[in-house]
């Protein structure tokens, strides 16, 4: 956990693009193009494999690691993921119909940014530009009747003026509007990352890996913690390293697969290597390449926790994905304890005295918050996919176990809501605006005092909910709860 070596490097929000089309549209080769990938890129997702049924397929853009594009066929149930994107993409190989509006007009009433795609719009052209006579001026003028006819078809199924429309050839895929469509998602993706970015700079103080090499243990001493990586036996080169660690140091002995006992064996074996090279006081565990959760997990994050001052403890409890219970009640416990604040500065709208503003509460703020209490709890698409992958289970069954409104997605009407119940339980919401229009300097200090109460009751109900989400989303992936007993140092 050590800061970056300068001011502008930064951490990002992830931001998902959910691309949505029926079977065998183009939506494999529309999401290479959109993140710049040739078909024979290595990071490219192969063509000739249709995809499986089921949750959307996670595509990450290999430049833009914050960039999360998701595949889904539009079938019956593709809408119940559309709480879980940022930007909505509908693509269509043929004129957009009635099954694709509809999809669209459900993510506009989720807040959901929407991009229409006409793949495979080559073969339109084609046989536009033979009708036309064929020529430089005949593809011009066929990509304005092409694009003509998509915008008229959605304009006839009710979709507003000026839908964004992009035309993406299949056998050209980097073509047509292809740049454009990247450009776009990238603009979408820094708004919603400046939507998303925690306003309290010091709720979550940044959490930094760094991958170094061992040749270079003299940069060591700007690190708070230095974790020494061994696949096989620990030699000199892991023992100079931790001779400069010094106690910030914490040798790891990577694994896949193993019995309890041979776990125990290897990390007794590991000891010994490291005490032979001079090394007897060694801290060595022993983690699972496969399996996380698993063997020494545990006693790492302790040992980590108890060596960190409070506030970067907290942190690391933060960013450390969700993969046991007693790390959910850790996060449980930290996230209650840094509610007040996000309450106390959504309250300060309130406390403004203008005559008329009864219960008034800066409600992106709140929603920011309640964004990275789910992320924090393993509860975002990207999450479930990573921890799906982990365990073996499907995303659609972990994603059963998400019961809770803000587990299965956010927006601001929904928070808004939340707290429109959570102040028509607190105080008479006419009460409280007789008394702003009679005294609204008084009115307005009372709104700010309701506004607290209720922000803060709202944020201790949703980690509540939030945990036990998370804690369902853990027993089905691995079949059985684990022991809950807190890290100490997190009570």
């Amino acid at each position: 956990m050590a800061q970056p070596p300068t001011a502008d490097v930064a951490e990002l929000a992830e931001v998902s693009v959910l691309v949505l089309g029926v079977p065998g549209c183009g939506k494999t080769a529309l999401i290479n193009a959109a993140r710049g990938l040739a078909p024979t890129d290595p990071h490219a997702a192969p063509l000739e494999v249709p995809p499986a049924p089921g949750p959307p397929e996670l595509h990450p853009d290999p430049t833009q690691p914050s960039l999360l594009l998701w595949e889904r066929a539009l079938v019956p149930g593709a809408e119940a993921w559309l709480a879980e994107a940022d930007v909505v993409v509908v693509a269509s190989a043929a004129l957009f119909g009635p099954q694709e509006v509809a999809v669209a007009a459900a993510a506009r009433e989720a807040g959901k940014t929407v991009i229409f795609v006409r793949t495979q719009a080559d073969l339109a052209l084609h046989t536009l530009r033979r009708l036309l006579g064929g020529g430089c001026e005949a593809r011009e003028a066929a990509l304005g009747a092409l694009r003509q006819a998509c915008t008229h078809a959605l304009h006839s199924l009710g979709v507003p003026a000026s839908p964004a429309l992009f035309l993406i050839c299949s056998l050209q895929p980097h073509g047509l509007d292809t740049p454009q469509l990247r450009a776009t998602l990238l603009d979408e993706a820094q708004h919603c990352q400046r939507l998303l970015r925690p306003v309290l700079c010091d709720f979550e103080p940044g959490v930094v890996l760094w991958d170094l090499p061992t040749s270079a243990p003299d940069t060591l001493t700007t690190y708070d913690i230095i974790l020494i990586l061994a696949t096989a036996a620990f030699g000199n080169s892991h023992m100079e390293l931790g001779r400069v660690a010094g106690k910030h140091g914490y040798f790891i002995r990577a694994a896949e697969v193993l019995e309890e006992e041979e776990a125990a064996a290897l990390r007794q074996a590991s000891q010994e290597e490291l005490a032979a090279l001079g090394l007897p006081d060694a801290l060595v565990f022993v983690l699972s390449t496969r399996r996380p959760e698993r063997y020494d997990f545990a006693a790492l994050w302790e040992a980590l926790v108890r060596a960190l001052p409070e506030e970067q403890a907290r942190a690391l409890t933060l960013a450390l994905p969700p993969l046991t219970p007693a790390l959910v009640e850790a996060k449980r416990r930290a996230l209650h304890a840094e509610a007040w604040k996000v309450a106390l500065a959504a309250s300060l709208a309130a406390a403004v005295p203008v005559p008329g503003l009864a219960l008034s509460c800066d409600v992106p703020l709140v929603l920011d918050a309640l964004t990275t209490y789910r992320h924090a709890l393993g509860l975002h698409a990207a999450g479930l996919a990573g921890l799906a992958a982990r365990s073996g289970t499907t995303l659609s069954v972990l994603r059963a176990a998400v019961l809770s409104a803000p587990g299965r997605g956010l927006s601001r009407e929904l928070v808004q809501g939340l707290l429109g119940r959570a102040a028509g339980g607190a105080l008479g919401g006419l009460a409280l605006e007789l008394l702003v229009h009679r005294l609204p300097f008084c009115g307005a200090l009372a709104a700010g005092g309701l506004t607290f109460r209720c922000t803060h009751a709202l944020l201790g109900h949703c980690i509540e909910e939030l945990a036990e989400d998370a804690h369902r989303v853990l027993c089905r992936a691995f079949g059985e709860p684990l022991p809950t007993e807190p890290c100490p140092g997190q009570g």
